[in-house]
């Protein structure tokens, strides 16, 4: 069964549920305070283009700038 996060907008817990894929998208008692909390969007769950699309070029990491005389930059 999948896990389902959810988001109380009353007290502001953020929770994880196991439910099936027909109660996915029903309120879900908060275990905090009780009250009704609607599902969260997540990334996992969402797929852009479907099955044909490519993932974006990796970006290499930007090179960090150090301070004058930082430790792991002596020498350079």
């Amino acid at each position: 069964m999948p896990k389902y996060e959810y988001a109380c907008p009353t007290c502001e817990a953020d929770f994880e549920i196991k439910r099936s894929f027909a109660d996915s998208d029903k309120p879900a008692h908060c275990p905090a305070c009780g009250k009704a909390a609607a599902r969260k969007l997540t990334l996992f769950g969402y797929v852009k283009g479907g099955a044909t699309s490519k993932p974006p070029p990796l970006q290499p990491d930007k090179p960090k700038a150090h301070a004058a005389g930082c430790p792991c930059c002596a020498g350079r």
